[in-house]
């Protein structure tokens, strides 16, 4: 049975609009999931040594960032990209009565574009977000915390404060630990973005018919080529950031 390169050549633009929106919205994830991650893990850390801003940061702000990583790391990524989509963004991006909306912070008539050009990929964006934070907040923490003790109070009884010893001392040496997790994180959320098209693709019953089971079959090859590639320039770039060198 020979290939039929015709089908690939027809549809080619659109794997490249495909690849597009993939890279695209792994690069915004990625990048909005570590900002988050790091405050989530700055919060799970944050401690003050005694008085009423111990319990303060212990119940106000430890325990809600405890049960927010328990609850996004114990559920599907599928279920929290469902929950986003028809319940979290309807609630604040609704026409008619979206939190946005009636708050004026949003026209009605700029709700509605949004919800109807950019929907779906607000929601995809969102949810991997929320679900990438949870996760880099644990790799922030262990980074974090596998650097000596030491170090932190050294650099205090130099009259640094916290967060410049956060900043300055602690931070980039972790931060070297911590590129081979954040790699294989990012590609974990790249590949539960595909995940949910082969999901929808297989309950929809396309995949029952020929041609879009090859269709699946050289996405997923072409998927596999490129989590190869990013994984290697990761693990050059870990590589490099451990010994001090400059990858070129």
């Amino acid at each position: 049975m020979n290939f039929r390169w015709e089908i690939i050549q027809e549809y080619a633009p659109l794997f490249m609009e495909g690849a597009w929106m993939t890279i695209k919205c792994t690069l915004i994830c990625v990048l909005l999931g570590t900002t988050w991650g790091l405050i989530l893990g700055l919060g799970r850390l944050a401690q003050a040594p005694h008085g009423i801003w111990k319990h303060i940061l212990h119940y106000g702000v430890q325990w809600p960032v405890r049960i927010y990583i328990s609850a996004f790391r114990g559920t599907p990524l599928f279920v929290q990209i469902m929950v986003v989509h028809f319940a979290l963004v309807p609630l604040f991006i609704n026409p008619r009565d979206g939190l946005l909306v009636t708050s004026g912070i949003m026209s009605s008539d700029f709700a509605r574009a949004l919800r109807s050009d950019y929907g779906a990929f607000l929601s995809c964006v969102v949810a991997i977000t929320l679900n990438a934070g949870a996760y880099v907040s644990e790799i922030f923490r262990a980074g974090i915390q596998s650097i000596d003790r030491g170090q932190m109070e050294a650099s205090r009884s130099l009259g640094m404060s916290y967060g410049k010893t956060m900043r300055k001392v602690i931070l980039p040496q972790a931060f070297r630990r911590m590129l081979p997790p954040l790699g294989n994180n990012a590609i974990r959320h790249r590949q539960g973005f595909l995940a949910g098209f082969r999901h929808w693709s297989g309950r929809s019953g396309l995949c029952r018919t020929h041609r879009v089971r090859r269709l699946r079959d050289l996405l997923g090859t072409l998927s596999d080529d490129l989590t190869g590639l990013l994984g290697h320039h990761l693990r050059a770039l870990a590589d490099g950031a451990t010994h001090g060198k400059e990858v070129r």
